[in-house]
């Protein structure tokens, strides 16, 4: 491997001494590392889109890691390898690499953070072709599925559970007990993720065969957050990003699932139990909300629904009806919305309505 020239090495030094007015962020895939000749790592190549770019590593240059923490020194060489992705602050002010294929422009590193990394044929398509994973973390976990010559098929984002999500004004994960805590963390890894991903890869394969250079990769995303809550419940929504096909089209759609959950126990209650009326009801008064006038809707509304799409909010709730439900809305989701005040005294359990809803006395 060849070694950083003497003029890069001696730039080093000057800038140890004075800052830049400005930084430069760089950001892909390293393809190639840098070692003197005691093997200590001093730069690498990152390659972003087919462009190359040589990062250097001073002596003070920090390195975070996925995860926490961050090191210095000796410890790069166990981090920072090749097909592992970077992100790299750097002073904005440009040297050159020798690498082993030419000379590309570099830059000298203030901050280095570990993103994520590239598996290489981890998983194998149902013709035999082979796919790589490439997972990031950034506010998600987030990994993509791509073809050997880095076309993105799929990408799925997988959100912190609902531990993780502060909303203001509501009261959230960390005001429950901990026995409440337990239950419903349990819960939620318990259910995981709600599509199949394996399927949905196939699915994107066989689009981009057919669509070539007009196909786009296909998202699927999960996370779970607080919606509502009052002394007696509280309440969480599942919100899911999910593709769906229309012949030789693929839009994505977004569709929210409700739970609530006992704050003392964190036992889940079924949604069928926060209503006082009858599940026939039920079915008829919140399909009104959503047909209106229009009597064959409201008939197709009532009888589709599912109690799962019931998401409490502190003002009313709300129900998405997911795309290939509705006859009448085969090909788009449907979402309706009742505000607590609009129902009749007795529709639901007093004790369910959230915290800044109508009271009933």
């Amino acid at each position: 491997m060849k070694r950083i020239c003497c003029g890069i090495l001696a730039a080093a030094l000057v800038l140890g001494l004075c800052a830049c007015s400005s930084e430069k962020t760089l950001e892909g895939r390293v393809t190639e590392l840098q070692m003197d000749a005691d093997g200590v790592l001093t730069g690498f190549v990152l390659e972003d889109g087919g462009k190359r770019t040589g990062v250097l590593l001073a002596e003070g240059t920090h390195i975070w890691p996925r995860g926490e923490g961050s090191w210095t020194g000796e410890e790069l060489r166990k981090e920072i390898q090749v097909d592992v992705l970077v992100r790299a602050n750097c002073y904005n002010r440009r040297e050159s690499l020798e690498t082993a294929e030419d000379r590309v422009p570099a830059y000298w590193a203030q901050h280095v953070q570990i993103t994520g990394g590239l598996e290489r044929e981890v998983r194998t398509l149902e013709d035999g072709t082979p796919v790589d994973r490439v997972e990031t973390e950034y506010v998600a976990t987030r990994w993509a599925w791509q073809l050997a010559d880095g076309t993105e098929l799929l990408q799925v984002e997988d959100f912190p559970g609902p531990e993780d999500y502060y909303v203001m004004g509501l009261e959230n994960f960390d005001s429950l007990g901990e026995e409440a805590q337990e239950a419903i963390c349990a819960y939620y890894q318990e259910r995981g993720l709600l599509f199949d991903e394996g399927e949905e890869l196939e699915r994107a394969y066989a689009a981009w065969q057919e669509e070539g250079e007009d196909f786009q990769y296909r998202l699927l995303s999960q996370s779970e957050m607080p919606s509502a809550s009052n002394a007696r419940v509280r309440y969480f929504s599942t919100n899911l990003t999910l593709p769906v096909y229309h012949g030789d089209t693929c839009t994505a759609y977004e569709i929210q699932l409700g739970e609530a959950f006992d704050p003392e126990t964190g036992e889940k209650l079924s949604n069928w139990d926060l209503f006082a009326a009858s599940e026939a009801e039920v079915r008829r008064r919140l399909a009104q909300a959503g047909g209106g006038e229009d009597a064959a809707l409201t008939e197709e509304l009532a009888e589709a629904l599912d109690p799962d799409w019931i998401v409490f909010t502190p003002e009313g709730l709300t129900v998405t009806y997911p795309p290939e439900t509705l006859a009448s809305h085969w090909d788009h989701s449907f979402l309706l919305y009742l505000e607590y005040g609009e129902a009749p005294e007795g529709f639901f359990q007093p004790w369910a309505i959230p915290d800044g809803g109508i009271q009933y006395h």
